[in-house]
């Protein structure tokens, strides 16, 4: 099913609803990025969950959704060069976490427990197997299926489109 919008309906689209991808591989990103570009979101990125957080509380951009990796090993510093691992203290939660390999549901946990962002929705695109604890904390799981994160986010762009042309009738789900 494709998405029809026209230029003008996807600018405003796009600069309305933002995800944030979290990533240490740059390939990665490209994928979810690619694919948010693709169904008419506008996308930022973080390669490790410290910068992920300093961006969430930084409150510059309000995100819909969050796509995250679980284990992000690789980076602390950030696309701008900011080294975020002692962005609000999530240093220490990171090395704990690295331990286990479970960055991104620590970042998950900390999201949970901060009443600005609790209620953003996170999808966990990961190889590990962390399902439970993932739907335990609120997030949605996907095992590195593109195609399926590809249909969450086709399926979200179809009801914000909808929402814009009759607000009235449609209710986020």
């Amino acid at each position: 099913m494709a998405i029809n919008f026209t230029w003008e309906e996807w600018a405003a689209h796009i600069s309305n609803h933002k995800i944030l991808a979290v990533d240490d591989e740059d390939i990665k990103l490209g994928h979810v990025m690619g694919i948010a570009w693709a169904n008419g979101f506008g996308c930022d990125f973080a390669r490790s969950a410290s910068e992920a957080w300093g961006k969430l509380l930084s409150g510059k951009t309000k995100y819909e959704l969050m796509v995250t990796d679980n284990s992000m090993p690789k980076q602390n510093v950030g696309a701008d060069g900011y080294d975020y691992s002692s962005a609000d203290g999530l240093d220490l939660l990171e090395a704990k976490a690295r331990e286990s390999g479970n960055e991104g549901l620590q970042l998950i946990r900390r999201i949970r427990q901060n009443p600005a962002l609790r209620g953003l929705e996170i999808v966990i695109y990961t190889g590990s197997d962390v399902r439970q604890q993932a739907e335990a904390l609120g997030a949605q799981y996907i095992q590195r299926e593109l195609y399926v994160l590809n249909e969450i986010l086709r399926e979200r762009s179809e009801l914000y489109k909808a929402a814009a042309q009759n607000p009235t009738k449609i209710q986020k789900e």
